[in-house]
């Protein structure tokens, strides 16, 4: 299969590194995904339930740079699926080297700006 990303900047920066891929849109997941595999990175990947399509085509297009990669699911807003993450994640490679926390929406409240400076 053909990964629809066409442009090709392989250099090798993380040849043998294990990346795991949190986040609550699995379509922006899937371009950090596809950066970190171009690099030689093998990936794991979290997704919602609902997302199981969209989480097997990303496994498909990583595994068509060489890469290889897993899919972890539950959806990070659950407790119990939280706690499970990392131990799930760690059972293909036996580690993780790096960690991204591809979350979209901000949980905080916006900042305020007055007299007296920046509050949150």
């Amino acid at each position: 299969m053909q990964s629809p990303f066409d442009e090709k900047h392989q250099h090798g920066k993380l040849q043998g590194k294990i990346v795991l891929i949190t986040g609550d849109d699995l379509d922006k997941s899937r371009d950090v995904a596809m950066f970190f595999a171009r690099e030689g990175a093998d990936i794991i990947i979290n997704y919602k339930p609902q997302e199981q399509k969209e989480a097997v085509d990303t496994v498909r297009y990583i595994r068509a740079e060489g890469c290889r990669c897993f899919m972890v699911p539950g959806n990070l807003k659950d407790t119990a699926a939280s706690k499970g993450l990392i131990e799930k994640s760690l059972k293909p490679f036996g580690r993780i080297d790096i960690l991204i926390n591809n979350q979209v929406q901000s949980a905080t409240p916006p900042l305020e700006t007055g007299e007296q400076g920046v509050r949150g």
